[in-house]
Formats: C-alpha cells, sequence, structure tokens
C-alpha cells in the first residue's frame, strides 16, 4: 500500500513489522501516531546528532541513516533503545563511515510524550 511505500522511506523493516504487529490490536486510539511518529522523531535525532561530529561530505543521506544503518526499538520494560544495522548488506556501503564515526559509540535516547506532542533527544556518545 501507499502508506507502507512511505513509511520505508524512513523506518526499516523491523519497524514496519512491529508497526504491522502493533496494528492488530491497537490499546488506544493513536497509539500507531504516536509508534510512527516516535520513530520519525529518533531518526531525526540520530541523524543531527551525526551530523554535529561528522566532517562535511561525509554524512551519508538521510534515508541511509534512517534506514540502512539504525532502528528504534524498545527493551523489555518499555525503554526505548537504538539498535545498529550490523548486517554486511545493510551497511557495506557506508562501512568506512560506520568505522570512522560509529564504531565504538553509542546512542541514548529519551521521547516524551504530551498529548499531540512528542519530543525525541539522541544523545551520541563515543567510547574511548
Amino acid at each position: 500500500s501507499k502508506i507502507f511505500k512511505i513509511l520505508g522511506k524512513f523506518m526499516h523493516p523491523l519497524e514496519i513489522e512491529e508497526l504491522r504487529r502493533r496494528s492488530e490490536f491497537p490499546k488506544r486510539e493513536n497509539q500507531l501516531a504516536c509508534y510512527i511518529s516516535g520513530i520519525w522523531a529518533t531518526k531525526e535525532a540520530i541523524y543531527k546528532s551525526l551530523s554535529s561530529n561528522v566532517k562535511t561530505g561525509q554524512l551519508p543521506p538521510a534515508q541511509a541513516v534512517y534506514t540502512k544503518l539504525f532502528y528504534k526499538t524498545n527493551d523489555l520494560d518499555g525503554k526505548p533503545l537504538i539498535k545498529r544495522i550490523t548486517s554486511s548488506t545493510e551497511d557495506r556501503d557506508y562501512r568506512d563511515f560506520t568505522r570512522e564515526y560509529i564504531d565504538g559509540s553509542e546512542f541514548l535516547i529519551s521521547i516524551s510524550h504530551d498529548g499531540n506532542y512528542l519530543i525525541s533527544f539522541v544523545c551520541h556518545i563515543k567510547n574511548s
């Protein structure tokens, strides 16, 4: 469907699979909108955190960062997490980028929902 084509521009297949799972038994009226907007806000925050540290011309296109390098998930307690996609087919085009800017680092995330508003804050920490 058209909506999944649009979602595929910023969501990883694992996130789309989770959206489909959540759509089967929504717990509240705006659950799917919150899920999609949380993914979008998180991907934007990841991209912004990278763009502040990456040399000009070395940052991959936003869509690649959104769909080929990272995905958002939650731990068993519901805490949001950012996972790096480590499949060699997913990130082979960006191997040098990931070696220089991603390996040895972690991304911490905070998402806040307030009615119709949502904010996602991502902190990219380079471990020494």
